[in-house]
């Protein structure tokens, strides 16, 4: 956003404008990025530190602006390979931990479970076994339906290894 500034009459002052909030801000964060150290990852302390806001928030905006980072830099960062690669690595890492956390709970649910079918109260028993069942139930569908994706993604890379399209 350059202008040359001669002294022609085409330059007056009223041909000159000021440039909007959006552009002040555009250009003091692509200043901050320039100024500001990268990691090993190729990743900025301040790409870093939008990360999260950008995981927890439910949208680019909203993670923008929980980060103090306008939406127009989000958008650019998430264009960069080495960016997007290390959010969702984090993502990856998030979920990770939370389905770990899950799978625990699981585990002391089901021994809830066994504690309550071993209940003096019938009443209890059955509540607990009936649960037992429909968790197995939906555990076996699950397992099945897995197989048959695996089966279908096996298929697909065959099909497309052949330089068959579908």
């Amino acid at each position: 956003m350059t202008q040359s500034f001669t002294n022609n009459k085409s330059n007056s002052a009223d041909s000159m404008r000021h440039p909007s909030r959006a552009e002040v801000g555009q250009v003091k964060d692509e200043t901050a990025e320039l100024e500001e150290a990268v990691d090993d990852t190729g990743i900025s302390e301040r790409q870093r530190a939008a990360m999260p806001y950008l995981m927890m928030a439910p949208s680019v905006s909203e993670g923008a602006r929980r980060a103090g980072v306008s939406r127009a830099t989000i958008h650019r960062w998430l264009e960069e390979p080495k960016f997007k690669a290390a959010l969702d690595k984090e993502r990856g890492e998030v979920m990770d931990y939370v389905l770990s956390s899950v799978e625990r709970l699981a585990a002391d649910s089901l021994i809830v479970i066994g504690k309550a079918m071993q209940s003096n109260n019938l009443a209890m028993q059955l509540r607990a076994s009936r649960m037992a069942l429909e968790y197995c139930h939906k555990f076996s569908d699950t397992e099945r339906l897995n197989e048959r994706v695996e089966k279908l993604e096996n298929a697909l890379a065959l099909y497309a290894t052949k330089g068959r399209k579908l």
